[in-house]
């Protein structure tokens, strides 16, 4: 993009002291953006003896404001009797006799007419200033181009108006831009922004860090990058994030910034001030994409000049006539640099006689879009002031830059490097959240480990209960069945050692019947067989019974056959009963032997594993939470030490505005009794 540099002139209004002075208009706003000067008003002379009236000077205009402030040390005992409207000048011409007729008194004026892209009357405000010099440039800020607003201007012309505004009700250039710029990215759906903002000033040739507040943020030194060019080594950023983030920054700032009274304002800058946005901008991709787009750099320079100052105008204070001659000398410097620039010289061109053309050296040297705002005063007591400011403006216009699109395609971006960094983030996120899911897998197995270990001890006890409770069962159920060995053991134990058969007594037989039969050789065996056997067979054995029954009575005789088969049917229900109880105890005890097998030492260490990694992630996790706390609260102390600091810093402003303000009113009081005296 190949273009001038964009210089408009700005006029402030007639102030007070002007107006009280009954300073004349010597400037005329005309069509097609042209000021030209207009001629002194014609005066009568006071008395024959004074001099033909001439074109306004400096000294003249320097000796009646210096009348104006007080400075003379003998007052005028008679006034004159016709006020001068305009400064004289003194020639060395013969004095007339008579008044000089009124055509030679304009027959030696020049008129001086300039263009420039825009002029400003004293009736515009600053939000007509911003829309017509400063809302592209901040637009082409934000699509990656390098851009600079700079007022220039003698001392209380309106720059610092002009940059900072008055309030919410009418703001400046500065907080207007900012403004544009959140809007911009609000309405910028495609791309994503990092802003960094820095605040410095150049007081007496010193290079300050108005966003610091620490010794070393003063007197910084300049250097040159080979790529990125001149920059300010140490010099804050901050990164911001809302309009009111950067508003609190700069009214931080302001309160830094070297400011002091003069014989024109009060209020007036002592310092030139850069106020820097970094912007860094990146085409947003949708994810998965795979792909990496270039990422625009740029910055947006917002600059606010001291004011040119007549010496002979300033006021006694050597701390001002200092501040004075440097702030003179760097706008010298500038004004030298924009002149080599304005005529194409390719020689050497003396960035570096000044810290002010040395940190602009950037926006001047072409890969950059700039815009001058020059203000004026229209008044008469100004023209030559003026008049050098509009010379500037016009040198200033010849200056052709070649703005280009800034892209960094490495990772040099500090947007690439967070866009990097969140992208590990997000990594180290991922594995904590599936570390922290494992811990929860892990503990909850633990949980389950234990519930399942206590199941299976529950269910061993319950099932050794029901094995004792099977086998006492199957005792009692034995105990109820006789076998031969039972009847044997039984039948040794009543015989007394006789011989081997078995006597039988029925359960019905009267102890006082005093009779004992024997049943001969029945067993068992024979006994259940005997059941068993069809009625046939059983009739053909009722004899033999009968014989071997005949010693019993017939009252004391319970085995009958009818008795017999009801005995066979419940020994058969018993029999069932013993086999479905083996086949249930042989499961339990297939159960028993199985929770028996269970392996409990290697489930255990396995649980005691899952416990030591659970303890210590949980120490890490404790160890990672001190950490923060700790952080937390080193910075709540910070914090705390800053706003006292700052606040004992308000304290010593005050108290130096105080001995300021005790100061000024000795000096009123010191000058009213030299008058007097």
């Amino acid at each position: 993009m190949n273009e001038n540099i964009s210089v408009s002139v700005r006029a402030r209004p007639f102030n007070e002291k002007e107006v009280k002075d009954k300073e004349h208009c010597l400037w005329q706003f005309g069509n097609n953006n042209t000021i030209t000067s207009l001629p002194p008003p014609i005066t009568q002379p006071v008395s024959s003896s004074l001099p033909p009236i001439s074109t306004p000077i400096k000294s003249a205009a320097g000796s009646s404001s210096a009348t104006a402030a007080g400075s003379l040390k003998t007052p005028l005992k008679t006034p004159l009797k016709t006020p001068l409207k305009t400064p004289l000048k003194t020639t060395n011409a013969t004095v007339p006799q008579s008044p000089a007729p009124a055509t030679s008194l304009t027959s030696k004026f020049v008129s001086n007419s300039y263009t420039y892209d825009h002029l400003f009357p004293p009736t515009c405000d600053n939000y007509e200033v911003y829309d017509t010099v400063a809302r592209e440039l901040v637009k082409s800020a934000m699509e990656g181009y390098n851009a600079s607003i700079m007022a220039y201007g003698i001392t209380s012309s309106g720059k610092t108006y002009t940059m900072t505004g008055s309030g919410k009700k009418n703001p400046g250039i500065i907080p207007l831009s900012i403004q544009d710029v959140f809007s911009y990215i609000q309405e910028c759906k495609e791309r994503e922004f990092l802003l960094r903002v820095s605040y410095l000033e150049i007081y007496n040739e010193t290079v300050n860090d108005l966003l610091g507040v620490n010794q070393e943020n003063f007197n910084l030194k300049i250097h040159e990058h080979p790529v990125t060019g001149v920059y300010v080594a140490g010099l804050k950023e901050e990164i911001v994030l809302s309009v009111e983030h950067v508003i609190s920054l700069i009214s931080a700032g302001e309160a830094h910034r070297h400011v002091g009274s003069t014989s024109y304002n009060l209020q007036s800058s002592r310092s030139h001030t850069i106020f820097k946005m970094i912007i860094e901008s990146k085409e947003v991709l949708p994810e998965g994409s795979g792909g990496e787009s270039p990422v625009r750099y740029s910055t947006l320079n917002l600059i606010d000049l001291a004011g040119s100052e007549k010496a002979s105008e300033s006021t006694v204070s050597a701390i001002r006539n200092k501040e004075g001659s440097y702030i003179n000398k760097s706008l010298l410097t500038l004004g030298t640099v924009i002149s080599k620039l304005s005529e194409k010289d390719t020689g050497y061109i003396p960035y570096r006689d000044s810290k002010l053309t040395r940190v602009l050296q950037n926006s001047l040297s072409g890969n950059s879009r700039v815009a001058i705002i020059c203000t004026i005063t229209l008044a008469s007591n100004n023209f030559e002031e003026s008049h050098n400011t509009l010379k500037f403006a016009s040198r200033a216009k010849k200056i052709s830059n070649n703005a280009k699109v800034n892209e960094i395609l490495d990772d040099k971006a500090l947007l690439k490097q967070y866009r990097n960094e969140i992208a590990e983030l997000k990594s180290k996120l991922s594995d904590a959240l599936s570390t922290e899911k494992e811990l929860q897998e892990t503990l909850s197995e633990k949980e389950k480990m234990k519930i399942t270990n206590q199941e299976l001890l529950n269910k061993l006890v319950d099932a050794e209960k029901h094995r004792s409770l099977l086998e006492s069962k199957i005792n009692n159920l034995n105990k109820l069945i006789l076998v031969s060995t039972s009847v044997n053991n039984s039948a040794s134990k009543g015989g007394g050692g006789g011989g081997s058969r078995s006597t039988f007594v029925s359960p019905s037989q009267n102890s006082s019947s005093g009779h004992h039969g024997d049943l001969g050789s029945i067993t068992p065996n024979s006994f259940s067989n005997l059941l068993l056997q069809s009625p046939s067979q059983n009739n053909n054995n009722s004899n033999n019974i009968n014989t071997h029954m005949s010693p019993l009575s017939q009252s004391t005789s319970s085995l009958t056959l009818g008795s017999g088969n009801n005995e066979s049917n419940e020994l058969i229900q018993i029999q069932s009963k013993m086999a479905k109880l083996e086949l249930e105890l042989e499961e339990k005890n297939k159960k028993i032997d199985f929770l028996t097998s269970f392996n409990q030492d290697s489930a255990l260490e396995k649980i005691k594993q899952l416990e030591g990694e659970l303890v210590q992630r949980d120490m890490d996790l404790g160890l990672y939470q001190r950490e923060s706390t700790r952080l937390q609260t080193l910075l709540s102390h910070k914090d705390e030490k800053i706003n006292s600091l700052e606040s004992k810093l308000r304290d010593i402003l005050l108290k130096f505005k105080q001995i300021d303000s005790e100061n000024t009113s000795l000096k009123s009081k010191i000058q009213e009794y030299e008058v007097m005296y």
